[in-house]
């Protein structure tokens, strides 16, 4: 495993209408394609629809580290 060069964290309630939004602009950042990152979203309450948003991106981030 890579060493950490940084870590970003996204708190969300309610915001599936900008989450895969924010997932797609990280991923086309050329700058960040060569650190190892970690991305945390903490979702406040039961939201399976943000859930499966998140588990949506999880292998393009995967497959970075």
């Amino acid at each position: 495993m890579k060493k950490l060069d940084f870590s970003i964290v996204i708190p969300t309630y309610s915001g599936k209408d900008v989450i895969d939004r924010f997932f797609e602009s990280i991923l086309k950042q050329e700058s960040i394609n060569s650190l190892a990152i970690e991305l945390v979203v903490v979702i406040d309450g039961p939201n399976s629809t943000i859930q499966n948003i998140v588990e949506s991106h999880r292998p393009a981030f995967s497959e970075k580290s």
